[in-house]
């Protein structure tokens, strides 16, 4: 394998190397830097639509999105200044002003990007007026529901969709204000070929979409007071890699450890049985080996 050139460039004043092909982005996380995303996924593809990431480079007239700017030998990066916290500041506003994002009555609140976007930019009111108009919420599939009142257009779902499901049921319909997430040719979730592996669900940002099997889980506490224990899917021999995330000894929900490339060809997604079929079965743990005696009763054995 080739090994990449080596380019050096400053962020923030910091002389820093990276290889030649990463973004601005990978190069300021990889520098432990910190810069909002919205859009981004590390295990999708990149996209630049949000436009939170955007940064001021030396010699550039225009605010970049650093998701998708590759970093040059001798650039010259500012992460953080009045006019990039004002950049992003406004297209926070826009992006609460086009939906119904009513933190209080939603399940996500205390484990939303965008809530918590809000709260670093100490967003506490809204200088625009909102202007949306009331958007369908399709609960018809048994697992999983979408509130296009909650959506903020960030096209995660539909890239995890064709990227990491191969499945390419969710898309772009409709223009501008009316812009929402389709399923197949405007079908209802139950009735599209959405096999529900929940990989959509897992990279939503916001409330958009939200699981039907453990919607009590938002009155249970919220990250700081959650467990996650990396561990593998029991429900079948593939042995998929999971996290589970725990909370008073009781499961909450089941994730993949998504990744952009790896060992594994499902690049850490779920199916239907490991995500939210294992939240149903409350069934008692198998403390010691069964045997079926002739009558059809299990024993215990030693």
């Amino acid at each position: 394998m080739e090994s990449k050139s080596k380019i050096r460039l400053k962020i923030d004043g910091n002389e820093v190397t990276a290889d030649e092909g990463m973004t601005i982005l990978e190069v300021a996380q990889q520098a432990g830097i910190h810069i909002p995303t919205l859009c981004h996924h590390p295990a999708l593809s990149n996209w630049g639509g949000c436009r939170m990431c955007v940064v001021a480079v030396e010699g550039v007239p225009r605010l970049v999105a650093s998701c998708v700017m590759p970093v040059r030998h001798g650039m010259a990066v500012v992460t953080t200044n009045e006019r990039i916290l004002k950049s992003r500041r406004m297209v926070l506003e826009f992006i609460f002003a086009e939906r119904n994002h009513n933190c209080m009555f939603c399940p996500k609140s205390g484990d939303c990007e965008l809530q918590q976007l809000a709260y670093d930019l100490q967003m506490d009111h809204m200088t625009v007026p909102q202007s949306f108009t009331p958007f369908p919420a399709d609960v018809t599939n048994d697992y999983m529901g979408i509130d296009h009142n909650r959506c903020i257009l960030c096209g995660r779902c539909v890239r995890a969709c064709t990227e990491l499901a191969g499945n390419h049921v969710l898309a772009f319909q409709n223009r501008g204000p009316r812009t929402l997430v389709g399923f197949d040719l405007n079908e209802t979730l139950n009735g599209s070929t959405c096999y529900a592996c929940g990989v959509c669900l897992q990279v939503c940002p916001t409330g958009a979409i939200f699981s039907r099997q453990r919607t009590h889980y938002a009155v249970k506490g919220h990250p700081k007071a959650w467990h996650a224990t990396d561990s593998h899917c029991p429900q079948c021999g593939l042995l998929c890699p999971t996290t589970m995330i725990v909370a008073d000894n009781t499961l909450l929900k089941v994730e993949g450890r998504l990744a952009a490339a790896g060992n594994r060809p499902d690049r850490g997604q779920l199916c239907v049985r490991g995500r939210f079929e294992v939240l149903n079965d409350f069934g008692e743990r198998l403390r010691h080996p069964l045997v079926r005696t002739s009558s059809g009763r299990w024993t215990e054995a030693s």
